[in-house]
């Protein structure tokens, strides 16, 4: 039963969510745009109304979620928040500059009227849609860790857009019909074979270990991976069913998505133009040209809204001011912040290269003059591994066993294609798509730039599984073997990734609790502005304390956990 409501209601569920983080991120610029603060009431205005042209201009389309869809979205979205408020980010760039970011525009400042931020060039230039959804987000739940919920409620969208794909996919591939109802009927009708299948395979592609090593994060490479995932299985749901909240949903998310990195918009266009180019092969090979220019059309539109428009900042500005768009990763000028955080190794070697060794090595982070430690065979991976994962690992960061997934991956679709053709040619172009984002990025060495990587895999297993023929027994064997490792090592992932950071947020927990508790005032050090998490969290906490320069500090100060503030009690001597 559980199964069956889930294959009903995921699609319209995954259309609810990319609607709410577009309309929080709508909302947020908006404010900006009026010069409104970034407080509970006036965004609640703006949500309303938002929300509302929002529904409306679905329902003239024809598209509709259901009240279960609704509530499902809804109970993700509230649960995201929850889960969000008690887990600390404890990681370096959340605590440094994404939170400094959601802090400033918390306190006024405008990036559209007055884009200068002198103290952090990354916070001046870089994308601010998870930003102003964050901000948003903390506007209605005073605590600065509550923003970092789009993490969770994107890879819940994930979830439920790939399941609505493949449900619909399978579904249409078990029945051998042209034709298949809508997602509803296909989650109630569908074999249960057909429906598990389904999950296995959704769920592995939304576990992708980048996304849960930053669940509880400011990072923002998983959520981009999140919503890539969610706009690339609603347009290829709408490709297999013409299913126009599918495509309502890959436009909220574009523009989402386009706000978050500038690969992003990389990416969400290369999938786009993907998109375009089937879908008008399809409609010249039926006479369908109309349906072809609305489809595409109204995906650009979507696009250029989410780039020019809430994107003006940094796109436009970035581009007048400093002459590209992407500074200040690119244009005169630019600033290289890749080089000085690879391994030693990996120093002077080809993309592909880096790319190999990363693979195979073993999970870790070494920067230089570290090198990263190789494994003795392709063969030798220890389950102990999954360990040594964080928010940034740059080797092996996709866990121990990639590289025999990519591999099995290989022989899947080879297998795919000795015995059903069709479905095997199917899987190579899909795959074709996220594998050209990858080749794109000059450094796709590290797992947090291309999240996308992580689908291949998933995508030879649904192939796999797929196939009919008289042979089709190997294929789907394959599949399943490849399912039960791809598991295995999202599993470890989640798991392990999890569990550090809830972990380190008890620890940090304790330690605030404590200075709460001795009701002391401390004098806090920390340089420049790095590490706003700390007087943020003191500050929520009522603990007082007063902000000195190093010489200020007692000859032992104490350091606050996970970040590089140092503090005395106020009666320590100096």
């Amino acid at each position: 039963m559980l199964r069956e409501k889930v294959g009903a209601t995921s699609g319209g569920a995954a259309l609810v969510i990319a609607t709410a983080l577009a309309v929080a991120l709508a909302a947020g610029w908006l404010s900006l745009l009026f010069a409104l603060p970034l407080d509970a009431w006036p965004l609640g205005g703006l949500t309303a109304v938002l929300t509302a042209t929002a529904v409306w201009a679905l329902r003239r389309t024809g598209v509709r979620a259901s009240a279960a869809s609704a509530v499902s979205a809804l109970v993700v979205l509230a649960g995201s928040v929850v889960a969000a408020a008690f887990v600390m980010d404890t990681s370096y760039d959340g605590q440094v500059y994404h939170m400094l970011a959601v802090d400033a525009l918390l306190r006024g400042w405008n990036p559209l009227y007055h884009p200068e931020y002198p103290d952090s060039v990354w916070v001046e230039h870089y994308p601010k849609g998870s930003w102003l959804i964050a901000a948003y987000i903390c506007a209605f739940v005073p605590t600065i860790e509550a923003g970092k919920a789009i993490n969770l409620a994107a890879a819940a969208g994930a979830f439920f857009a790939s399941y609505a794909l493949a449900a619909q996919w399978l579904a249409k591939r078990e029945s051998g019909k042209r034709e298949v109802a809508r997602l509803g009927g296909v989650g109630r009708s569908a074999p249960r074979a057909t429906r598990a299948a389904a999950f296995v395979v959704a769920f592995a592609a939304a576990a992708n270990p980048v996304a849960a090593a930053q669940l509880f994060t400011y990072y923002n490479d998983g959520l981009l991976g999140s919503l890539l995932l969610m706009y690339a299985a609603s347009l290829a749901r709408f490709s297999v069913a013409r299913d126009r909240g599918a495509l309502a949903t890959a436009m909220f998310a574009a523009v989402v998505l386009v706000n978050v990195k500038f690969t992003a918009l990389v990416y969400a266009a290369l999938f786009g133009a993907a998109f375009a180019v089937y879908e008008g092969w399809r409609a010249w090979s039926r006479g369908r040209t109309a349906d072809w220019l609305k489809a595409v059309g109204a995906l650009t539109a979507a696009g250029v809204v989410g780039a020019a428009v809430l994107g003006f900042n940094p796109y436009v500005t970035n581009a007048v001011r400093k002459g590209h768009p992407f500074y200040p990763v690119e244009g005169k000028g630019k600033i290289d912040i890749v080089t000085a955080n690879m391994p030693e190794d990996f120093i002077g070697r080809s993309k592909w290269d880096k790319f190999y060794l990363s693979l195979t090595g073993r999970p870790g982070s070494p920067i230089r003059p570290a090198s990263s430690e190789r494994r003795s065979s392709f063969w030798d991976v220890r389950p102990d591994e999954f360990r040594k994962l964080d928010p940034d690992t740059r080797v092996a960061g996709f866990g121990p066993y990639m590289h025999w997934l990519l591999l099995g991956a290989a022989l899947a679709v080879l297998t795919t294609l000795a015995t059903d053709v069709r479905v095997g040619l199917g899987v190579l172009l899909l795959a074709a798509v996220p594998a050209a984002t990858v080749a794109v990025n000059p450094e796709n060495w590290w797992a947090r730039y291309v999240p996308q990587l992580w689908w291949l895999p998933a995508l030879a297993a649904a192939g796999g599984w797929m196939a009919r023929s008289r042979l089709a027994a190997a294929p789907r064997a394959a599949a399943l073997c490849l399912a039960a490792l791809l598991l295995w090592n999202a599993g470890g992932s989640v798991a392990a990734t999890v569990a550090r950071q809830v972990n380190n947020s008890l620890k940090l927990d304790e330690q605030l609790d404590a200075l709460r508790r001795e009701n002391t005032e401390l004098r806090l050090f920390r340089e420049g502005l790095g590490f706003v998490s700390v007087p943020l969290r003191l500050e929520e906490r009522g603990i007082r304390y007063i902000a000195v320069d190093k010489a200020g500090l007692c000859p032992d100060p104490q350091k606050i956990l996970f970040s590089t503030a140092r503090y005395c009690k106020a009666t320590d001597g100096t």
